[in-house]
């Protein structure tokens, strides 16, 4: 399993905080990593990281035209798409951080990140494919996402029924060798510029949601305001200081 996020939730300027993971059988990441590689050598370039698509003026795609983005994201899409749908999942989960500030006036509320992880942790072991098995997690090793899981396994790893194996970390040099964490951020990055898109934006960026969706098994949602307050343990959170605040 591979998680990825988009998004900054002490910045007060961002809108929206996502997770995303994908979980797939070791043999089937062998598979899909030929595929994800090919796509790479064909726009010649040596890793995919959304955040620096738009780039203008440093990075693999500073120089591509609108035309060229638009392809290159598309094939990475396909990539995901196995005739066998159930092959490879996808879960994600994104936080509308306007409405998670108009709740922090609670010194115990479930940080946004937290409320992420159990989202997406939940979604990827419920799935019927994923039966008894256990799995080897796999984090963006700059990713804020990563201390709560390591909060929850510290407390349950001796539990025998636990579902997770290990963690690791993937230092961020080291993502740009790791497909699967980049399709991951790919998948963290669609969600999130859909929010952040107009309403009447009808480019291509704005339905990669919707189109990931199509292409994969991809457990999706959006917690806003209510949504947040019905979560599972969102009030009662031990640490209250790692909450985030309005300015």
């Amino acid at each position: 399993m591979f998680l990825d996020g988009s998004g900054k939730s002490d910045d007060p300027q961002c809108r929206f905080l996502t997770l995303a993971g994908v979980l797939a059988e070791e043999a089937v990441w062998s598979e899909w990593d030929e595929r994800w590689r090919k796509i790479l050598d064909e726009y010649c370039v040596e890793y995919s990281h959304m955040k620096e698509l738009f780039q203008k003026t440093k990075g693999p795609f500073h120089s591509w035209d609108h035309e060229r983005k638009r392809k290159f994201v598309l094939a990475l899409l396909q990539s995901l798409s196995f005739k066998d749908r159930i092959r490879l999942i996808c879960t994600s989960l994104t936080v509308d951080l306007a409405g998670y500030r108009q709740l922090a006036v609670r010194p115990d509320i479930k940080p946004p990140e937290a409320v992420c992880v159990d989202f997406c942790i939940t979604h990827l072991f419920a799935h019927p494919n994923f039966g008894q098995q256990i799995a080897d997690v796999v984090f963006d090793g700059n990713e804020a996402f990563q201390r709560y899981l390591n909060y929850n396994w510290s407390r349950n790893k001796s539990n025998p029924d636990s579902r997770l194996s290990s963690i690791r970390l993937v230092p961020p040099p080291d993502m740009r060798k790791t497909p699967p964490m980049q399709a991951a951020d790919f998948l963290a990055w669609a969600a999130n510029r859909h929010y952040r898109a107009d309403e009447d934006d009808t480019t291509t960026w704005r339905h990669l949601l919707a189109m990931s969706i199509l292409a994969l098994p991809r457990y999706h949602a959006i917690y806003r305001e209510t949504e947040l307050a019905n979560h599972p343990g969102f009030y009662g959170w031990p640490d209250g200081t790692r909450v985030t605040r309005t300015p």
